[in-house]
């Protein structure tokens, strides 16, 4: 008879000073042991001003005056209505294809029709080519995300079992969830830019020694306030999602940039989830505060699947559910 290895919550602890920093699950069972500085204790709510503090002697939570030496974590998650135009159990897909001869499928010659600024760029690009590899990259992503699924249902039920999987099969899925994020990228910096050249009225914008002044998502992050990409906002239905943007630059960052990430890679996730972190900034550089994004990738693929059906006119904007992101601070435990 098979024995079950149920995942259990638990409480993660600084390992110099013992405040708290956030909670996980992990799978219990003989022989499986908790990691180091955590416990199944949950914490307690604190007051303003206030942290738990794990007492390791006592094996239990205190509270205490937030310290000089204090590391803030900021985890941010999303809130998604899936029943407004995906059903939860939908299986998750970019941006539907369904013929092989991708020429010939609705869904292709819509890309290709809204990449045609692109045009602008002949002297350095072709616009069908371009057009081409993003509709192929879409059903290459397309592949991945229902591999992921699948791969990741197979792991849940060996942790079910006494059948441990091997550590690779365990970290593999977390580098596919990165290609997946960085093709999503991949696809949104590609319409930004088509969108900025939509908006330029000189067809041979680059004679002149003239610039792509937005060239990726970030740009528009990190410019919202421009009154100059005003129009590029509008098109890209940038309020009404400036947090699925943000998720994906700040992701992907992460996924890039932060060795912060490669810690969390042997995290139990109950699906498909995007688990990373980063220092809050580099520029000036802030060790104190930690951005930590758990988002799963169904919320994620659904939302942008919603801004792929608003930019081809099959949806309108007010009736795509909004992508939210809540921030939740380790320094505001129950404030």
């Amino acid at each position: 008879m098979q024995s079950t290895r149920k995942l259990k919550k638990i409480y993660y602890y600084d390992q110099l000073h013992y405040y708290y920093t956030g909670e996980g699950v992990h799978q219990e069972g003989e022989g499986i042991y908790l990691p180091k500085f955590c416990t199944t204790i949950e914490p307690p709510a604190c007051p303003p001003g206030y942290v738990p503090f794990f007492n390791s002697e006592k094996n239990n939570w205190e509270q205490i005056p937030i310290p000089d030496h204090f590391i803030e974590i900021i985890r941010v998650y999303a809130d998604y209505d899936f029943d407004k135009t995906h059903s939860i159990s939908e299986q998750p897909l970019i941006y539907k294809i369904q013929n092989s001869n991708f020429l010939e499928d609705p869904s292709a010659i819509k890309i290709f029709n809204l990449l045609s600024p692109l045009k602008k760029f002949d002297r350095y690009i072709s616009r069908d080519q371009i057009a081409f590899s993003l509709t192929h990259r879409i059903v290459y992503t397309n592949s991945k995300i229902d591999n992921i699924y699948h791969c990741h249902a197979k792991n849940l039920r060996n942790f079910s079992t006494k059948h441990f999987p091997h550590m690779g099969t365990l970290i593999f899925p977390h580098f596919e969830l990165a290609n997946i994020l960085h093709n999503i990228k991949k696809i949104l910096d590609t319409i930004v830019i088509s969108t900025y050249l939509s908006t330029q009225n000189d067809i041979f914008i680059l004679d002149n020694n003239d610039e792509i002044k937005l060239d990726a998502i970030g740009t528009v992050i990190n410019k919202a306030t421009s009154p100059t990409y005003t129009a590029v906002r509008d098109i890209i239905r940038f309020d009404h999602y400036r947090d699925l943007f943000r998720a994906i630059n700040g992701i992907h960052n992460a996924y890039k940039h932060s060795i912060l990430t490669e810690c969390l890679y042997n995290k139990i996730h109950l699906e498909p989830t995007f688990h990373v972190r980063n220092f809050s900034s580099f520029k000036p550089k802030n060790l104190s505060k930690i951005v930590e994004y758990e988002i799963q990738l169904k919320k994620i693929i659904f939302s942008f699947n919603d801004f792929l059906s608003c930019l081809f006119g099959e949806i309108y904007t007010s009736d795509a559910p909004r992508f939210k992101l809540i921030e939740i601070s380790n320094k505001k435990r129950g404030n």
